[in-house]
């Protein structure tokens, strides 16, 4: 079903801004506000009005990300974020970040901007980290709206032998679930981010472990506490990835 809704959703016209799918004869959107409005309506913004996160990115108010800074919010005492030949900033190691850090890393790769690849995180997505560590609040609808999007839209003849995981397979099932197509229920997906797992996968020898604390189920009010910038006093469901060649 996932690897329909992606075959179905390249857009049928050039620069063509609907964001849709067909799986099973059913069409399935997911433009911004269709998957704002399943999150629980975690962000109500006006029309083209920008969350804050969003405002930083674009240097809105004089105001940008500074990598310092990030760093800064991010990393344990005394590391800071990896540099490229030409001395600028271009990523965090995993181990450099601090357990909390770690806990939003993995709840960013496995449900906002789906990754497999986590032992280190780009400066742009550790800006989104900053973000959630300093409360601010972020459109997380758009950004999976855009990165649905940016997969969909992709030319794969450049890299023909390159097998990618096919991100949201959770979110797509039950979005196309709500629109009336019968879908499987008995799919696994990830275990929880609860202690075990933060014990394995998110200390560092300077931080010390702490209850479970992010919701990560699709469609959830508590997504409110985590766009908001709160963060809840709970256990967190992770979502799963499709592979392409099963």
């Amino acid at each position: 079903m996932v690897r329909e809704f992606y075959a179905n959703a390249w857009p049928t016209e050039r620069k063509s801004n609907e964001l849709k799918s067909k799986v099973r004869g059913t069409w399935i959107s997911y433009d911004r506000n269709t998957i704002n409005d399943f999150l629980g309506n975690p962000l109500d913004l006006d029309e083209g009005e920008l969350c804050k996160y969003e405002r930083i990115k674009r240097g809105l108010n004089f105001t940008w990300f500074r990598d310092n800074k990030t760093a800064e919010a991010m990393c344990i005492s005394g590391r800071t974020f990896e540099t490229n030949q030409a001395g600028k900033a271009c990523r965090i190691l995993r181990c450099n970040m601090t357990t909390l850090a770690q806990i939003w890393t993995s709840f960013l790769l496995a449900n906002i901007v789906p990754l497999k690849h986590s032992s280190d995180l780009n400066m742009a997505r550790c800006h989104i980290i900053y973000c959630l560590l300093k409360q601010y609040e972020i459109d997380v609808a758009s950004l999976i709206s855009a990165h649905i999007h940016h997969f969909v839209t992709q030319d794969c003849t450049k890299n023909p032998d390159r097998s990618k995981a096919l991100g949201f397979p959770s979110l797509i099932t039950t979005l196309c679930a709500a629109n009336g197509v019968e879908v499987n229920p008995q799919v696994k997906i990830r275990p929880p981010i609860d202690t075990r797992f933060i014990t394995k996968h998110c200390t560092t020898p300077h931080t010390t472990v702490r209850e479970p604390i992010i919701r990560r189920e699709h469609g959830q009010n508590d997504l409110n506490h985590i766009l908001g910038g709160t963060v809840p006093s709970s256990s967190a469901t992770r979502e799963t990835y499709c592979d392409n060649n099963n």
